[in-house]
């Protein structure tokens, strides 16, 4: 054993460390202090409610006046107490002879937030792209809610220390149920419209900066695309024309294939092959129909969807209403 390992472990006596950030014994304490720190492992994750400076009631009002809601306390309480919670304190409570309400968990805000979130998300789409599909729209609720996407959210608003459950570390799935569960007790308390700004604030801006032509993905572009003119009173289906290529023989190969419904031009594209090259003015052609080009104006965030609230908030009765009828 080393000085310095006997020192830190033992002491030696009539022997203190003096001097300043250079004093020779320094570097080698400080690599001692290293090798120790290696050789115990990574800290282990801790709920931060085992501090001493934890007070749950403090943090409860600091989550909503963080937020700036107006949330009922004994509801936002309640969004935060998960079912495996409520189960363990039922029993200890009934060893001891008391009587405790299970039903007082998160589940019906929960299942209430996501009908609240993913109604609006559709609403939200069918407004500002109103020719979008339903195959489209719900790739992109898909998207947005996806379990991974919420509790990343949930724990940067500060639900993972909140959040009263059994099991540690806090699974994904259980943090996205109390985001859920967070915006139906902001319904209840307030209105459905506040629900409607948290959730474009926290949620639909997940698609800053995203192409929600790459988040459809769709199979077979051509063949959609043929689908859509079916529909429509024209009946002709698109043709694909070569317009352009270059190199047809050799590995640098380039095409450029237009497409035409009935010798009126739709749209092109380019590739390495003809098939390539198709598909591109296909998703080109679908693109225009749908207007979710790149000249297409970005879903509106923060200020812009307050003013669009009212016509918003009328697309998502008609969702919402359609929903329980399903049900």
């Amino acid at each position: 054993m080393g000085f310095y390992d006997k020192f830190i472990k033992e002491g030696v006596k009539g022997y203190s460390l003096r001097g300043g950030a250079f004093a020779k014994w320094r570097y080698p304490l400080n690599k001692v202090l290293y090798r120790k720190r290696q050789a115990a492992g990574p800290e282990p994750e801790r709920p931060r409610s085992i501090w001493s400076n934890w007070n749950y009631d403090s943090e409860i009002f600091a989550f909503s006046n963080r937020l700036n809601e107006n949330f009922k306390e004994s509801l936002l309480r309640q969004a935060f107490v998960d079912p495996s919670y409520s189960i363990s304190e039922k029993a200890k409570l009934q060893d001891i002879g008391i009587e405790f309400d299970v039903a007082q968990n998160n589940t019906s805000l929960a299942k209430e937030g996501e009908s609240i979130c993913k109604n609006y998300i559709r609403a939200l789409l069918n407004f500002w792209y109103p020719k979008l599909p339903n195959q489209g729209v719900e790739a992109v609720v898909d998207f947005l809610t996806k379990t991974d996407s919420l509790a990343y959210i949930s724990k940067n608003i500060g639900i993972k220390d909140l959040v009263k459950t059994e099991e540690f570390p806090i699974s994904d799935e259980t943090l996205k149920s109390t985001l859920y569960a967070v915006i139906g007790a902001l319904k209840q308390s307030d209105n459905v419209v506040r629900a409607h700004l948290f959730i474009n604030d926290f949620i639909v801006t997940q698609l800053v900066g995203q192409d929600i032509n790459e988040i459809w993905k769709i199979e077979n572009p051509m063949g959609l695309l043929c689908e859509e003119f079916k529909k429509s009173e024209r009946k002709v289906l698109p043709k694909s024309r070569l317009i352009w290529s270059t190199g047809a023989t050799t590995p640098t190969s380039a095409f450029v294939v237009g497409l035409y419904l009935d010798k009126e031009f739709l749209s092109k594209g380019s590739g390495e092959t003809v098939e390539i090259a198709e598909e591109m003015a296909a998703r080109d052609a679908l693109r225009r129909l749908y207007g979710t080009g790149e000249e297409t104006a970005p879903i509106p965030y923060g200020e812009k969807a307050r003013k669009f609230s009212q016509i918003i908030n009328s697309l998502y009765e008609k969702f919402q209403t359609s929903s329980k009828i399903r049900q």
